[in-house]
């Protein structure tokens, strides 16, 4: 069994169970323990570099700092970690969505503008508008 790797030494555990060999000897049992020790620490400075950086940002009062630092504090604890999409990230996410909306608007509005100019230019009554000087067509609507 290779106590080097997590990976490996989960596979080769798994594989021990499917085959019903569960015995280990007291080198084996003393390299898990340490293992797991070694990734308790390591889960412990994870946690003190999450924290000092949420600090640095002026984030750590965001539920999704929150809730990164539990599943780092306690690892064993139920559920998921999920996405992790901050209060900043969601505002950013609707500016741009209002940006584009407004862009969408903006080229709808100049298609409108440009089939009416080609209309005017048709009928040859007079010249297309530019945009600055035209406004968008409204349709009567009926009451």
């Amino acid at each position: 069994m290779d106590m080097s790797d997590p990976v490996n030494l989960a596979e080769d555990l798994l594989e021990r169970v499917a085959q019903g060999n569960l015995t280990f000897t007291k080198t084996e049992v003393k390299k898990i323990a340490a293992m797991l020790d070694k990734l308790a620490w390591r889960l412990g400075d994870a946690y003190q570099v999450a924290c000092a950086l949420a600090d640095f940002a002026r984030m750590k009062d965001d539920p999704a700092v929150i809730r990164a630092l539990d599943f780092l504090a306690d690892p064993m604890r139920p559920g998921k970690m999920g996405s992790f999409v901050t209060k900043r990230h969601r505002e950013e996410s609707q500016t741009f969505m209002r940006v584009i909306e407004g862009h969408e608007r903006s080229k709808k509005m100049q298609k409108q503008i440009d089939r009416r100019n080609r209309r005017v230019k048709a009928a040859g009554a007079q010249k297309p508008k530019t945009k600055a000087a035209s406004k968008p067509v409204r349709k009567k609507v009926r009451r």
